[in-house]
């Protein structure tokens, strides 16, 4: 609701067709220029009414016979209530690495950030995020167990470790004069590190609590892991990797290129249960 996008364009191949809404659907959503001309290309607006969850499959257009009412086509179509999502950006480091002496090395700025993310879930799941006016907070705080690398750490067994604790993280903010309740807390930090089975560790891009508003990112990850780990933030993803039991859709998106929320990362793509997912949380009690 509230946006313009052109999704479709129909050249007709008849007089004889025309776009309806599903009577399921007139309270959810309404189409101007209905008609399709034989020949030329029509452009119609649908526009949303109201939000659609109500509705399992999404509010329903249909493309018919005007002479029969004959059924040829079936769009389903969501719509979403846009969202804003309050985000702070924290670049952490410890102040007692003395193996790795310099903080970051070019970090994305909290503009490119908001870039991202934005351009990630604005179209697709009509959520927008207001980043903090100011400097990013530097939180001069040892993250777990690799205290002489400035490691982020979580044990993925025993779940103890800095990583997933949120009192670290409103700490610093309450330093800088940042309000980290119902907000996004988006953790910029030098490495990133989990155990895994059989001793040693894993040095992921990002990791994230299922849900959890607080992703901790490596500082040189690629910009679009700030995507895919805030997708996490917000529940994503719908499919389970099956070889790994963690929502991550390691399916191909219509362009055949791996989605956001493949383990890899890939395109900008989520799949549209994912749209309603994310709006949905990002509306709910954890942002709002």
């Amino acid at each position: 609701m509230g946006k313009t996008n052109s999704i479709v364009k129909l050249t007709g191949a008849t007089d004889d067709l025309e776009l309806v809404v599903d009577t399921s659907s007139t309270d959810y959503i309404s189409i101007s220029n209905q008609t399709i001309i034989n020949g030329s290309d029509t452009n119609f607006d649908i526009a949303g009414i109201k939000d659609s969850t109500p509705l399992a499959n999404g509010a329903t257009v249909i493309l018919q016979k005007r002479s029969t009412k004959a059924k040829l086509l079936t769009l389903h179509i969501h719509v979403l209530t846009p969202t804003t999502i309050n985000t702070n950006v924290f670049y952490a480091f410890d102040d007692r690495d003395v193996v790795k002496a310099s903080r970051f090395t070019n970090p994305p700025t909290p503009n490119a950030i908001k870039s991202e993310i934005d351009a990630t879930y604005e179209d697709q799941a009509c959520i927008t995020f207001t980043i903090n006016a100011g400097n990013p907070f530097t939180i001069s705080q040892c993250y777990g167990g690799f205290a002489a690398e400035g490691a982020c750490y979580k044990n993925r067994a025993s779940g103890v470790g800095s990583f997933t604790s949120a009192e670290v993280v409103i700490k610093a903010a309450d330093q800088a004069g940042f309000n980290t309740t119902k907000t996004l807390n988006i953790i910029v930090v030098k490495d990133v590190r989990e155990d895994v089975a059989g001793g040693g560790y894993a040095a992921p891009l990002g990791l994230t609590n299922f849900g959890a508003p607080y992703p901790f990112i490596n500082a040189s990850a690629p910009i679009a892991t700030f995507a895919h780990e805030t997708g996490h933030s917000l529940t994503l993803s719908t499919k389970i990797d099956p070889a790994t039991n963690q929502h991550h859709d390691i399916g191909k998106g219509p362009d055949g290129k791996f989605g956001l929320m493949h383990p890899k990362g890939g395109s900008r793509w989520i799949r549209q249960e994912d749209w309603r997912k994310a709006n949905n949380y990002a509306r709910g009690t954890v942002y709002h």
